[in-house]
């Protein structure tokens, strides 16, 4: 199987538990970016294959990191997923690799 990097960019750090069976797989090499005013950077740089946002649908900052991605020809076709306290939000048509 090969291996994709993934951005993990940390706004509730409770939705992280979420995520764990999915990078314990080794599906995934995961970027942290050094703090969420470098994400940005370090995503448009690093080109992960995933972003996943950890966040509430009212975090502002993350809401702006998503646009910022969306709106960037360099970034706009990375799969980005938010996930939330709540359930997870698909922003971006990500595929199903599911390994079931």
């Amino acid at each position: 199987m090969r291996t994709e990097t993934a951005a993990l960019v940390i706004g509730d750090p409770a939705t992280v538990e979420s995520l764990e069976r999915m990078f314990e797989r080794g599906r995934y090499d995961v970027m942290f970016p050094e703090s969420f005013g470098h994400a940005y950077t370090d995503i448009k740089r690093l080109r992960p294959q995933r972003v996943i946002l950890c966040t509430t649908l009212e975090d502002a900052d993350l809401l702006l990191l998503l646009t910022m991605l969306r709106l960037d020809p360099a970034t706009c076709d990375i799969p980005v997923l938010a996930v939330t306290p709540y359930g997870s939000c698909d922003f971006a048509g990500i595929d199903n690799h599911s390994s079931a």
